[in-house]
């Protein structure tokens, strides 16, 4: 579903609808990626000696930071919408405005 107008976010609807998404999607990065992710990332700048004295809080936020740097023009669509269809069933129909159609096996 997509939602059409902003203003119809509630304080239910923040408590029931934006708070859960907002934990699954956290809790997937942290079950699926961010650890495999921070390790590369110290092992990667570690090993081409491009790691300076730092904190590891420090380190890890530096790694953080970079994955905020990414540009959306480095981002293939295509590759996303491929993922959205066969791992999820949906399939993206305009992409401005943004809809959705939901694909049952």
């Amino acid at each position: 579903m997509i939602r059409m107008d902003l203003n119809d976010i509630d304080d239910d609807t923040f408590l029931n609808v934006v708070l859960p998404f907002e934990d699954k999607v956290n809790d997937y990065v942290m079950t699926t990626f961010i650890y495999d992710y921070l390790a590369y990332y110290i092992a990667t700048k570690y090993n081409m000696n491009a790691m300076w004295s730092c904190s590891m809080k420090q380190e890890v936020n530096s790694a953080l930071c970079t994955l905020c740097s990414f540009e959306e023009a480095s981002i293939d669509y295509k590759k996303v919408k491929d993922l959205l269809f066969k791992k999820y069933h949906l399939r993206m129909t305009h992409d401005n405005p943004m809809q959705i159609e939901d694909i049952k096996k």
